[in-house]
């Protein structure tokens, strides 16, 4: 390909006038700084459009000004530079195609700016960012929210993505940006795909398009599809497709950390058909909600499910077919906020999940409610007992919970200037008051990013966070020895579950189970717990063994030949000896 330039227009360009274009910058800078977009300090809007204008488009190799600049040359003229160095240009000519340029630094050879082979109708496309390791992409608005990125070097289009986040038209692309739409939306409603088929398959059940499951998961599941459905048809309808995506990316935080994970069990039992249509009809709708925005993905997904011919000949899905229940809705939600709140406590004090702890305190709105719910609380963050109290207005009182106000002095000064101090003051004298999202502090209001509240209990044993919407929650994070062996006993269930997958064994297979234990105390805490080890790895028969010695070497002597082995070595749960796994299938010929 040979260097070139933009064409010049055929007719003379109209006088330009200077100021007028100055003013204009501007205008844009100002609008593009209120959505929170910062250039650097030395910009300076200078003549720099009008020295560009004058060339009649004609580019040269200079520094373009860290912003897009338009310019009226008989067509549009668009700039843009990233990082002070990978500049690109467009320059939408009079038969409305639009020519994309590049500089030498974004190029990296001699030419000043070379004319890439991407000739596009100017009302489909615009370039949109530069990332910053030498590609730009394009938002294809005939495709809704799909970006193009394309590889300046190579010339050619590297991959098309969809679009799971608001954007504005100063939208910023990255490689980790990418990656996060596909973590927030593609897997899970692939991993949902392949979970369903596979235990499907297992079962040997063919799944059939339901709504009239009575268990609360499902209900729950069918409900939020119901609502879903309802709010991306409203975006897309407003022709807002980021908020669409948005919708069926926290759908999909739903469906897989939410609902398949809580109904893994019945899935594993493999006799629960309201699990597997539940699934099955929900999958087979979100596909069909999401085929606009994830159109080989969905295609795949709802092909493989219904052996249909297309997705995208199909009806749009129907929210009326889908049971109504906001109630149910708003309160499994609420749980989920409280699960999530929990697990950040354990998060925090360096607790990991496969610990039992004793109790959690739940105090809130609707506590009857909230209450239903209390075995999975219980079972989602692995407490003995879950207390769910009514929120009231001595309630802090009530636990010994006192709150402590930090006033963040470097975002609040710029705004209330002299008066920090004075804030400052009253916040460790105790003269504040909540009032909303916000504070008042001697009179003086702090907005939610100028200040952090703490909450601080009486108790040193207890890790106490604030619930969304008001509330708070209470975790004793006191351990005991049997606490401590019970937790070892999950950890090593995760250890059989994966040497049946190191093995190769399907989800169905039954086994017979080997623990040999390094260490005496470790047998004797997880002995209590054999039955819960076999019954979650699906174990028909189960031995736990203490070695007089080395445990490779002592289940290699008196283990069963042709069994499937593997080491849990001392420290890589809450084991403090070596621990080995054996397992065979049930019923299997062994070699002797």
């Amino acid at each position: 390909m040979t260097s070139t330039a933009p064409p010049a227009p055929s007719t003379s360009p109209p006088p330009i006038d200077e100021n007028a274009l100055i003013a204009e910058r501007r205008e844009k800078l100002i609008a593009v700084r209120a959505r929170g977009i910062a250039f650097p300090n030395d910009f300076k809007p200078k003549d720099r459009a009008a020295q560009l204008a004058s060339k009649h488009g004609h580019l040269e190799n200079e520094a373009l000004e860290p912003m897009a600049v338009h310019v009226t040359l008989g067509g549009r003229l668009m700039l843009k530079r990233i990082m002070g160095k990978a500049s690109f240009a467009t320059l939408q000519d009079a038969t409305g195609r639009i020519q994309l340029f590049a500089t030498k630094d974004a190029l990296g050879d001699e030419a000043s700016y070379q004319l890439l082979e991407r000739f596009i109708p100017s009302d489909l496309f615009h370039v949109d960012s530069i990332l910053a390791d030498g590609k730009v992409a394009f938002v294809d608005h005939s495709q809704t929210a799909i970006l193009d990125v394309i590889d300046v070097k190579k010339r050619e289009v590297i991959a098309r993505v969809p679009v799971v986040s608001t954007f504005s038209p100063n939208l910023v692309v990255t490689e980790e940006g990418i990656r996060e739409g596909v973590r927030q939306l593609m897997l899970p409603l692939w991993n949902s795909y392949y979970f369903f088929t596979l235990y499907a398959n297992a079962a040997e059940h063919t799944a059939t398009l339901r709504i009239d499951s009575t268990d609360v998961l499902d209900r729950y599941l069918l409900a939020k599809t119901r609502q879903v459905i309802g709010d991306v048809t409203l975006h897309l309808d407003n022709l807002d497709s980021p908020l669409a995506a948005n919708a069926l990316r926290d759908f999909g935080d739903v469906l897989t950390n939410w609902y398949v994970r809580r109904s893994r069990g019945r899935f594993w039992s493999g006799d629960s058909a309201d699990a597997f249509d539940t699934l099955y009809t929900v999958l087979e709708t979100i596909t069909r909600l999401a085929a606009p925005l994830l159109p080989l993905v969905a295609e795949k997904i709802w092909k493989g499910l219904t052996g249909g011919r297309s997705v995208h000949l199909t009806d749009w899905p129907d929210a009326a077919m889908f049971p109504e229940d906001d109630a149910l809705v708003a309160t499994m939600d609420r749980v989920r906020e409280i699960a999530s709140s929990g697990l950040g406590l354990r998060k925090a004090t360096g607790l990991r999940v496969r610990l039992p702890l004793a109790e959690l305190i739940v105090v809130a709105e609707n506590s009857a409610d909230l209450r239903v719910f209390a075995d999975i609380l219980r079972d989602e963050l692995n407490v003995k007992a879950v207390v769910v109290r009514e929120l009231a207005e001595e309630s802090l009182i009530e636990f010994g919970i006192q709150r402590k106000l930090t006033v963040n002095s470097r975002a609040a000064g710029p705004r209330i200037g002299k008066q920090v101090q004075q804030v400052i003051q009253a916040a460790r004298a105790g003269d504040w008051a909540p009032s909303g999202d916000t504070v008042v502090v001697g009179g003086i209001e702090l907005l939610p990013a100028e200040f952090e509240l703490q909450l601080q209990a009486a108790d040193d044993a207890q890790a106490i966070t604030f619930l969304p919407g008001g509330g708070f929650v209470l975790l004793d994070t006191e351990t005991t020895w049997e606490l401590e062996a019970e937790g070892l006993a999950r950890d090593l269930i995760r250890g059989v579950q994966d040497t049946r997958k190191a093995a190769g064994f399907q989800v169905s297979d039954r086994i017979d189970l080997r623990l040999y234990f390094e260490s005496s105390s470790e047998r004797a805490g997880v002995e209590p717990f054999e039955n819960t080890i076999a019954e979650e790895t699906l174990a028909l028969a189960i031995t736990v063994v203490e070695t007089d010695g080395g445990v490779e070497a002592y289940a290699a002597q008196h283990g069963r030949a042709g069994a499937f082995r593997s080491l849990i070595r001392a420290g890589q749960y809450a084991n403090s000896g070596d621990v080995l796994v054996e397992v065979t299938i049930h019923g299997a010929a062994i070699d002797v």
